[in-house]
């Protein structure tokens, strides 16, 4: 049940003993009786989000982490003080939905709820922005607070996370470490078997005070935690028997930046997984878009996630990761859970995608309206997108 106040709006998290307020007035909020009742804290300007384009969050899973492990501390002290916790954040929208994101997070690690019950305590604060991906064009697919939340509550489910055991094996000086670009730009997607990673340099460079790596300077982790093969989805700009030469297999499977991988990619990749016994180490040239879209594939086929769920569980394991149009590979997978039936002919003009969308693809209107280059295709992009859609249904089976 929300609350208006004169300085804005208040959610019950815990009866009692939480809360959590979106300030419109600051001024009139410090001087509250409610604030003088209560331990209150704010993250707004201590977990920053960093933007590629237009994006601004969700905050990622270091951030989630630090946020869940202080608020259950930040519990214990206002008990001790026979007081409330009072969370707050405003009055920025951005703010807001970050850290609505982050209070649903806490509800779904710690509590144990739903993550559809984390979604409803924070629910009467709407309207929140949605999140948008790290591309420069126009998004083609809008996550909502309730994606990143149901993605967490399935990763928790699938083993993935384990954030309520107090000896979690999440170890968070190793994720921040890693997930620098002057640290190799690292991070387990699904752990023990598939590792995200921007495409090496073929000879190091310094970049802004940071060495870049090469192929080489992966070896030493990659042997430490199981990687035994490479699979590289962007133009080579190494020669892959480098990866070879320090034991590991390499796999290529190239396709443009920004755009869908084919069903003979899509399956190929899915096969690579299956079949090899170690971890596999993922990369494009970011890390991000290509990257993004394949592993989610995986996370529909093997641990049961729906699209959205797999998009945003990976957003919030990564900042940007999963961006540009290769969202709707992932939707045409599995929309709702479930794969879908698309026509026998192959999906090719706008009009296609439009009957499609029309049809309960409505993700897929945004590149059936604008399937030119500001969404990151080019001429082939109802083949690609058409193809993809066909064909993926058979993933699941």
């Amino acid at each position: 049940m929300a609350q208006e106040t004169e300085f804005g709006t208040v959610v019950e998290v815990i009866q009692g003993r939480f809360l959590f307020a979106f300030v419109r007035d600051v001024t009139l909020f410090a001087a509250s009786q409610g604030v003088q009742d209560s331990v209150c804290y704010s993250i707004d300007s201590e977990l920053v989000y960093e933007p590629f384009y237009a994006d601004f969050g969700p905050l990622n899973l270091g951030h989630a982490f630090k946020y869940c492990r202080r608020t259950a501390e930040l519990l214990q002290d206002a008990a001790r003080l026979g007081k409330k916790l009072l969370f707050y954040s405003g009055p920025s929208p951005q703010h807001k939905v970050n850290a609505a994101v982050l209070v649903g997070i806490f509800q779904v690690m710690l509590l144990g709820r739903s993550a559809a019950v984390a979604h409803a305590v924070v629910a009467p604060m709407e309207p929140f922005p949605a999140f948008r991906d790290a591309s420069s064009g126009a998004p083609c697919f809008l996550l909502r607070i309730q994606h990143v939340l149901a993605g967490m509550e399935r990763a928790k489910a699938a083993g993935f996370l384990d954030w309520d055991r107090a000896d979690s094996a999440f170890d968070l000086a190793e994720y921040e470490h890693y997930e620098q670009v002057e640290n190799g730009d690292l991070n387990w997607i699904v752990p023990r078997k598939l590792l995200a990673f921007s495409g090496p340099s073929p000879v190091a460079r310094v970049y802004y005070g940071f060495k870049s790596f090469t192929p080489e300077d992966y070896w030493a982790y990659f042997r430490l935690r199981g990687v035994s093969a490479v699979v590289r989805l962007n133009k080579q700009m190494y020669e892959g028997r480098r990866f070879v030469a320090g034991g590991f297999r390499q796999h290529e499977l190239y396709f443009p930046d920004g755009s869908c991988p084919s069903e003979a990619i899509v399956q190929r990749f899915l096969a690579i997984v299956e079949a090899e016994p170690g971890a596999l180490a993922v990369h494009c040239k970011a890390g991000l878009g290509r990257t993004g879209v394949l592993i989610c594939c995986y996370l529909i086929k093997h641990h049961s996630f729906t699209a959205e769920e797999a998009i945003g569980y990976i957003r919030g394991r990564v900042a940007a990761q999963g961006k540009g149009p290769g969202h709707a590979v992932a939707r045409a997978l599995a929309p709702n859970g479930q794969p879908r039936k698309l026509p026998a002919a192959l999906l090719e003009s706008p009009a296609d995608l439009a009957e499609y969308a029309a049809a309960g693809g409505e993700e897929c209107m945004n590149l059936a309206v604008n399937p030119g280059p500001r969404n990151g295709f080019g001429s082939a992009a109802g083949w690609t997108i058409g193809a993809t859609m066909r064909s993926l249904t058979t993933v699941r089976r």
